[in-house]
C-alpha cells in the first residue's frame, strides 16, 4: 500500500493554475495522525514540497486532531480525495462518509442519474477531477 500525498499536492497545484479567475480560491486541508517520527517526517516532506510547489498558502496541515474537530473538518467540505494505492477502500473513505463528505470511491456508479465520483490515477486525471468539483453547482455536488 502506497501513500499518494505527493501526488494531492501536485493535482492541487496544476488545479490552482487552471482555476477560473472569478473562482474563490480553494484549500486543501490534510488531516491525519502521526503515530512516530516516520511520520513526522512525512508531514515535514509534505510541507516542504508545499512550498516548492508554491501552495502553502492554500493548504492547512492537521495533526492529530479530535474526533469531534474532524466531524467538523470532514463535514464543511466540499470533496473527499482519497488517493491510495492498493487499497480500494479504507478509513478515509469511512470518514468522509460518515462525517458527511461524500467520498470518490474506486468504483463509481451513477445514483439517481448523476455520477457519485471521480476516478483518477495521475496528476492531470486529479486536477481535472478537482476543477470539476469546483466548479459543479452545490446541489450537484451532495
Amino acid at each position: 500500500m502506497s501513500q499518494a500525498h505527493p501526488l494531492q499536492l501536485e493535482a492541487f497545484s496544476v488545479a490552482i493554475k487552471r482555476l477560473d479567475a472569478d473562482m474563490p480560491r480553494p484549500v486543501l486541508q490534510f488531516v491525519g495522525s502521526c503515530r512516530n517520527q516516520f511520520d513526522e517526517d512525512r508531514l515535514q516532506k509534505l510541507q516542504d514540497k508545499a512550498v516548492e510547489l508554491k501552495i502553502d498558502g492554500d493548504l492547512q496541515f492537521y495533526k492529530n486532531v479530535m474526533c469531534r474537530d474532524l466531524v467538523k473538518l470532514l463535514g464543511d467540505s466540499v470533496a473527499g480525495m482519497h488517493s491510495m494505492v492498493d487499497e480500494h477502500f479504507g478509513i478515509s473513505v469511512v470518514e468522509c462518509g460518515v462525517y458527511g463528505c461524500r467520498p470518490k470511491m474506486d468504483i463509481v456508479l451513477e445514483e439517481d442519474g448523476q455520477q457519485t465520483g471521480f476516478l483518477a490515477q495521475n496528476v492531470e486525471e486529479y486536477a481535472d477531477a478537482i476543477l470539476k468539483v469546483l466548479r459543479m453547482p452545490e446541489t450537484e455536488r451532495l
